[in-house]
Protein backbone atom coordinates (compact mmCIF):
# COMPACT_ATOMS: atom_id res chain seq x y z
CA UNK A 1 0.00 0.00 0.00
CA UNK A 2 1.31 3.33 -0.81
CA UNK A 3 0.47 6.92 -1.99
CA UNK A 4 1.03 7.09 -5.85
CA UNK A 5 2.25 11.07 -6.36
CA UNK A 6 0.97 11.09 -9.91
CA UNK A 7 -2.47 10.15 -9.46
CA UNK A 8 -2.58 11.66 -5.94
CA UNK A 9 -3.98 8.70 -4.47
CA UNK A 10 -3.55 5.86 -2.11
CA UNK A 11 -2.86 2.26 -4.22
CA UNK A 12 -2.09 -1.37 -3.73
CA UNK A 13 -1.12 -4.17 -4.87
CA UNK A 14 -1.05 -7.63 -4.26
CA UNK A 15 1.20 -10.39 -6.29
CA UNK A 16 0.42 -13.93 -5.50
CA UNK A 17 2.96 -17.25 -5.58
CA UNK A 18 1.05 -18.77 -8.70
CA UNK A 19 1.61 -15.36 -11.29
CA UNK A 20 -1.64 -13.49 -9.95
CA UNK A 21 -1.79 -9.71 -9.44
CA UNK A 22 -4.36 -7.04 -7.99
CA UNK A 23 -4.06 -3.58 -8.27
CA UNK A 24 -6.17 -1.31 -6.54
CA UNK A 25 -7.02 2.16 -5.68
CA UNK A 26 -8.49 3.54 -1.76
CA UNK A 27 -10.78 6.09 -1.42
CA UNK A 28 -12.60 7.46 2.00
CA UNK A 29 -15.85 8.37 2.77
CA UNK A 30 -17.12 9.21 6.18
CA UNK A 31 -15.24 7.29 8.02
CA UNK A 32 -15.55 3.84 5.39
CA UNK A 33 -12.71 2.98 3.03
CA UNK A 34 -12.77 1.31 -0.46
CA UNK A 35 -10.22 -0.53 -2.11
CA UNK A 36 -12.00 -0.75 -5.93
CA UNK A 37 -9.19 -3.78 -6.81
CA UNK A 38 -8.61 -5.21 -10.81
CA UNK A 39 -6.95 -8.54 -10.80
CA UNK A 40 -5.63 -10.83 -13.25
CA UNK A 41 -5.41 -14.62 -12.04
CA UNK A 42 -2.77 -16.77 -12.76
CA UNK A 43 -4.78 -19.03 -15.54
CA UNK A 44 -4.99 -15.10 -17.33
CA UNK A 45 -8.58 -14.64 -16.40
CA UNK A 46 -9.34 -11.54 -14.82
CA UNK A 47 -12.08 -10.03 -12.30
CA UNK A 48 -12.90 -7.01 -10.11
CA UNK A 49 -14.05 -6.51 -7.01
CA UNK A 50 -14.59 -3.63 -4.30
CA UNK A 51 -13.37 -4.24 -0.77
CA UNK A 52 -15.08 -2.43 1.96
CA UNK A 53 -13.38 -1.77 5.44
CA UNK A 54 -15.01 -0.04 8.41
CA UNK A 55 -13.58 0.81 11.86
CA UNK A 56 -15.21 -0.45 14.87
CA UNK A 57 -16.20 1.68 17.64
CA UNK A 58 -13.36 -1.15 19.63
CA UNK A 59 -10.40 -0.48 17.33
CA UNK A 60 -11.59 -3.28 15.29
CA UNK A 61 -12.83 -3.55 11.43
CA UNK A 62 -14.82 -4.62 9.57
CA UNK A 63 -13.95 -6.43 6.05
CA UNK A 64 -16.52 -7.25 3.31
CA UNK A 65 -15.95 -8.45 -0.64
CA UNK A 66 -18.76 -6.93 -2.68
CA UNK A 67 -19.30 -6.65 -6.51
CA UNK A 68 -16.82 -9.38 -7.88
CA UNK A 69 -16.95 -9.95 -10.86
CA UNK A 70 -14.42 -13.00 -12.73
CA UNK A 71 -14.43 -12.81 -16.41
CA UNK A 72 -17.63 -10.95 -17.09
CA UNK A 73 -19.54 -13.34 -14.22
CA UNK A 74 -21.10 -11.26 -11.25
CA UNK A 75 -20.06 -13.60 -7.93
CA UNK A 76 -22.06 -13.68 -4.89
CA UNK A 77 -21.15 -10.90 -1.90
CA UNK A 78 -18.44 -12.41 1.15
CA UNK A 79 -20.29 -12.34 4.16
CA UNK A 80 -19.01 -9.06 6.56
CA UNK A 81 -16.66 -10.71 8.61
CA UNK A 82 -14.62 -8.56 12.11
CA UNK A 83 -10.81 -8.81 11.90
CA UNK A 84 -9.78 -8.15 15.40
CA UNK A 85 -6.53 -6.31 16.45
CA UNK A 86 -4.22 -7.61 18.99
Amino acid sequence: IGWDPKEKQIRSWLFDSDGGFVSGVWTERDGVWKVRSTATLADGSSGSFVGVYRQTDDGNYTWQKVNQIIDGQLLPNLDEVTVLRK
